[in-house]
């Protein structure tokens, strides 16, 4: 690397650091937000550090990234869970900041190592402010914010490949995508499209089946090897994501524009949303295609391999309800920066136009940064207030180790966290909760007013139901009196299970029968 892109590519790390820390960790309370899951990750590192495992089981490598760091603060006499929250902080600003490394890989190739000219810099420095990639992953989702990084790498590493053809370019992108199995579940299945996107754009430039059966017998052995080994880490999130595809389709876009049940102005929409990316594919590819003759083998499939899975990840078939389209979108103006500089190099004649759009986009992703930070300090802004609370719940109920809150989604694991104390959602609760547990207890965050919409008279009758009790204040029952009640928490004991409550024969928890107010 020549020593001006070195100090460069340094400059636009450091400015994203710098950027990520003040939104993520300078001045930032340890108290961020009732649904905030930065706690998830700060419970399982404690666990990993006190015990040796997870305390809920999911995919190590992040976490084990996490524990190093924070051994190396507790060497320096940091408590643990200072050194806890210090190291997740410190290295969700690093890990989305190296982004443009990887960017910067792909346009070197993409130029054949000549130099880096100016707007392709424009487009570079973009990458290391994605949308979302300031704050909302680096707090709540920071699995899909190191899974990112590395599906970078293995776009870098994927482009290498089809450019050289060479084992020792294949290296790499198996180290990568091995990596991506052990982090997160969910970016392995943005690599699934990723790696089906590349195999139809090798198709397409091929038409030769026979070319691609050595290739697809060995992604289909590392698929089955990848899902066995999730599977081994992870047993219960696995089949709860094979239940949310299978339902997918039933609460889709798709599904809302002919479904007979659907508003005309949930179908308008339902039909905007299929659309418009749609359109936007269409007219990416006839820009595609004008080029593809001029260019190189490698150039072609991988450019094509980005427009479709663009497309696939804002395919009109996915869970809109669940979030499911929302976690994939994630993923999303990753591969549009690479397609830009692809524009940029090809599509683009006029000086102008090389210029402007690359400056509108920094444009554009510095104004969603400024947007990000000003959220992250103005949200919650009565935290103090509720920290104070869950403090002073503390204090005063002394909780033991084999005492049970049950409260909402996300909330479980604050109780974990600020609590010390065992905590689930009530759809896990069992009638043997309440022979293993001494106390069983309800914490119930308030925010405005108690929250028991659509779970009216409804049971559990399959996997994705309990998504929506898992959102809800648990109702407390008549007969039982607040130990705890403020503005923004309500909590009581359960001594034994609330008749009204409904239990399958399994003894496991599928409703509040009558019991809602």
């Amino acid at each position: 690397m020549p020593r001006k892109d070195a100090i460069t590519l340094l400059l636009i790390i450091a400015a994203g650091i710098i950027t990520r820390m003040f939104a993520i960790w300078i001045d930032r309370p340890e108290f961020v937000g009732w649904f905030n899951h930065t706690y998830y990750y700060y419970v399982e590192v404690r666990g990993l550090l006190q015990t040796g495992s997870l305390p809920y089981n999911d995919m190590p490598l992040l976490f084990y990234i996490y524990a190093l760091v924070v051994t190396v603060f507790q060497w320096f006499g940091m408590a643990e869970n200072a050194a806890i929250v210090n190291a997740t902080r410190l290295v969700m600003s690093i890990v989305p900041a190296l982004l443009p490394v990887a960017i910067y890989g792909i346009v070197k190739q993409l130029n054949d190592g000549a130099a880096i000219r100016g707007p392709q810099w424009l487009l570079i420095f973009a990458g290391g402010f994605l949308p979302l990639s300031i704050g909302h992953m680096p707090e709540l989702l920071q699995k899909n914010a190191l899974g990112m990084l590395l599906f970078a790498f293995f776009l870098l590493a994927t482009f290498r490949l089809l450019k050289d053809r060479s084992t020792r370019s294949a290296i790499p992108a198996t180290l990568l995508a091995i990596a991506i199995v052990l982090t997160h579940f969910g970016t392995f299945g943005v690599l699934g499209l990723y790696i089906i996107s590349l195999l139809m754009a090798y198709l397409f430039h091929n038409h030769n089946l026979r070319n691609l059966s050595s290739g697809a017998l060995v992604l289909v052995i590392f698929g089955a090897v990848s899902l066995l080994l999730i599977y081994s880490f992870d047993v219960q999130r696995f089949e709860r994501v094979f239940i949310f595809l299978a339902e997918s389709l039933s609460r889709s876009f798709l599904a809302d524009l002919f479904s007979a049940s659907s508003a005309i102005s949930e179908r308008l929409m339902a039909a905007g949303f299929i659309l418009l990316p749609l359109a936007l594919f269409l007219f990416l590819y006839r820009l595609y295609s004008r080029q593809q003759a001029r260019l190189p083998e490698s150039e072609q499939i991988f450019w094509l391999s980005l427009l479709i899975f663009a497309y696939l990840l804002i395919l009109p078939v996915w869970d809109q309800e669940h979030h499911l389209m929302g976690r994939l979108a994630l993923f999303l103006p990753l591969p549009f920066l690479i397609i830009f500089l692809f524009l940029e190099k090809y599509t683009f004649r006029k000086v102008w136009l090389k210029r402007a759009v690359p400056a509108l986009i920094v444009v554009g992703v510095l104004m969603m940064t400024f947007g990000e930070i000003m959220s992250s300090k103005f949200h919650n802004r009565n935290g103090a207030e509720i920290f104070a609370d869950i403090q002073a719940l503390g204090k005063q109920q002394n909780f033991q180790d084999n005492d049970l809150i049950i409260t909402l989604n996300g909330a479980e694991h604050i109780s974990n966290w600020f609590l010390n104390v065992k905590a689930g959602v009530i759809p896990s609760l069992t009638l043997v909760d309440f022979q293993r547990y001494e106390n069983i207890y309800v914490l119930n965050p308030i925010q405005g007013s108690l929250n028991f919409n659509d779970i009216q008279g409804k049971e559990i009758q399959r996997a994705s139901d309990k998504y929506i009790f898992m959102l809800r204040n648990i109702p407390r029952p008549a007969n039982i009196e607040p130990l705890y009640q403020s503005e923004h928490i309500e909590f009581f004991r359960l001594p034994a299970p609330p008749k009204e409550w409904l239990f399958d024969n399994a003894g496991r928890w599928i409703g509040y029968g009558q019991a809602l107010p």
